[in-house]
């Protein structure tokens, strides 16, 4: 299926809201089998990736896609949820690396959002908890990256 072919689907989808095959290719002006048949391959390719359900047996509808959440914000929601969490935690919840996860919560300790609250200064025992849960956003803080770091330095 090429990308044209996907978008143009796409477009008729999103003016059409409910359609059948018929539809489309009176929307696209597809006139031979042959172009037809590249429909038929455009609209499965587009069923198998979530963007167009069918309600119906030959009845379709588009679906906007959900972009998946950043790892970033997975591990921010499992702080907001748990409140108090370890490291663990928040490789369990969210999938992140114990890396990242340790990188995500230096960062969160040196703007002042969560703090330490265990009595041994080693990482791995380190427990942690949100320090205002009432006022926390949403929306994660985001990273610097390290483009911007450098240029600080």
């Amino acid at each position: 299926m090429g990308q044209k072919l996907a978008k143009q689907i796409r477009e008729a989808a999103v003016e059409l809201v409910q359609f059948t095959i018929h539809d489309l290719a009176d929307r696209l002006c597809i006139r031979s089998y042959a172009e037809k048949a590249r429909l038929k391959g455009g609209l499965k390719g587009l069923k198998k990736t979530g963007e167009i359900v069918s309600v119906q047996p030959g009845i379709f509808r588009y679906k906007m896609r959900q972009r998946p959440f950043s790892m970033t914000e997975k591990m921010w929601r499992a702080i907001i949820i748990k409140g108090r969490f370890t490291w663990r935690d928040l490789v369990l919840l969210s999938g992140a690396s114990r890396s990242h996860a340790h990188k995500y919560l230096r960062f969160l300790e040196q703007k002042g959002i969560i703090r330490s609250i265990s009595t041994s200064r080693k990482y791995s025992e380190g427990c942690y908890i949100l320090i205002e849960p009432e006022k926390a956003p949403l929306e994660h803080p985001v990273l610097e990256s390290w483009k911007n770091r450098k240029e600080r330095r």
